[in-house]
C-alpha cells in the first residue's frame, strides 16, 4: 500500500484487498456505483491538485451502511480491521451524542416519514445487527476492565506497606 496515500483512502483500499481481494470493480458494485472510478480515483494522484482526492461523505457513509463498519474506523489511527466483529475501538460511540446520537435523531425522523413495509423491516434488522454488535463489545470492555483490575490489585499487592 502507498504510504504517502491518506489514512482514510488506506483504509478503503485495505477493504478492498480483504473483502475483494484487490477488485475495485466488484466493491465498487456492492456500493451500488455505476463505474469504478469514483473509487479507483482515490489511489491516484491527481494532476490538477497534486495530491490524492479524498473520498466524499456519502462514500463513507455507502461503505459504512453496505459494511457495517463505524464512521469512526475511517479516523482511528489504532485500529486496523473493521472486519473483526468486536474491536477495540468503538465502544466510545455508545451514548446519546456524537455520531451514534445523531444517528438515532435521523433514523427516528426518517421512521417518521417512512411507511413502506420492506423499508421498515430492514431498518429493523440492521438496528438489532447494530444493538447486538454494541452489546458485544460492551461485554469485550467490561472483560478488559476486570483484567485490568486484576492486575492492579497484583500490582498493589507488591508493593510493601
Amino acid at each position: 500500500m502507498k504510504s504517502d496515500l491518506p489514512l482514510v483512502n488506506q483504509k478503503i483500499k485495505y477493504l478492498i484487498d480483504e473483502m475483494f481481494d484487490g477488485n475495485v470493480t466488484a466493491f465498487s458494485k456492492k456500493l451500488g456505483y455505476q463505474s469504478p472510478q469514483k473509487v479507483n480515483r482515490l489511489f491516484n494522484i491527481d494532476s490538477r491538485i497534486g495530491k490524492y482526492p479524498k473520498p466524499s461523505i456519502q462514500m463513507i457513509q455507502d461503505i459504512s451502511s453496505n459494511f457495517e463498519i463505524s464512521t469512526d474506523w475511517f479516523l482511528d489511527h489504532g485500529n486496523t480491521n473493521p472486519l473483526n466483529k468486536i474491536s477495540n475501538s468503538g465502544i466510545g460511540n455508545v451514548n446519546n451524542t456524537g455520531l451514534i446520537g445523531g444517528r438515532v435523531n435521523t433514523g427516528i425522523n426518517h421512521l417518521k416519514n417512512s411507511s413502506n413495509e420492506s423499508d421498515l423491516l430492514h431498518k429493523i434488522e440492521m438496528l438489532e445487527k447494530e444493538n447486538k454488535h454494541k452489546d458485544e463489545l460492551l461485554l469485550l470492555k467490561d472483560e478488559q476492565l476486570k483484567y485490568k483490575d486484576e492486575i492492579i490489585a497484583l500490582l498493589k499487592s507488591k508493593i510493601p506497606e
